[in-house]
């Protein structure tokens, strides 16, 4: 399992911060894939991190940091796709939050909040592990 310290880009040292209460690394959660800081990229995750917050203080363990948080869509299959439509897309939305311990699967509504349920993979693990919910 990776520290919650270790150095992800060459040219940035490790930098966590306390953001809304829950522990981050700035480093990572607001940086390119060269590791420069964007305005853009820190204004995505501020959003992302306040409407999962209420799940996120629940879930987090202590000494565990936010690498990153992405918006995603559960897997559908062909005849889900097909026969129900558009709407499948808006029920199969969720968020991914990358953390130093686990990866954690959000089930969110059409606005980002989040639905309740958690599941979480940990670093190592070979299958998912559901905290509570569905």
């Amino acid at each position: 399992m990776p520290r919650a310290d270790l150095a992800i880009y060459e040219t940035q040292p490790p930098m966590s911060s306390n953001l809304e209460g829950l522990s981050v690394r700035n480093d990572v959660m607001f940086t390119n894939d060269k590791g420069e800081e964007k305005a853009r990229i820190r204004k995505r995750q501020e959003k992302l991190l306040r409407k999962l917050k209420p799940a996120l203080q629940r879930v987090l363990v202590p000494e565990e940091s936010i690498l990153l948080i992405a918006r995603a869509q559960s897997p559908l299959s062909t005849v889900e796709r097909l026969t129900a439509g558009w709407w499948t897309l808006l029920l199969a939305a969720s968020a991914l939050v990358i953390t130093n311990k686990r990866i954690l699967f959000l089930p969110v509504k059409r606005d980002g909040s989040w639905r309740e349920s958690v599941r979480s993979l940990q670093w190592g693990m070979s299958r998912t592990r559901s905290l509570w919910g569905s």
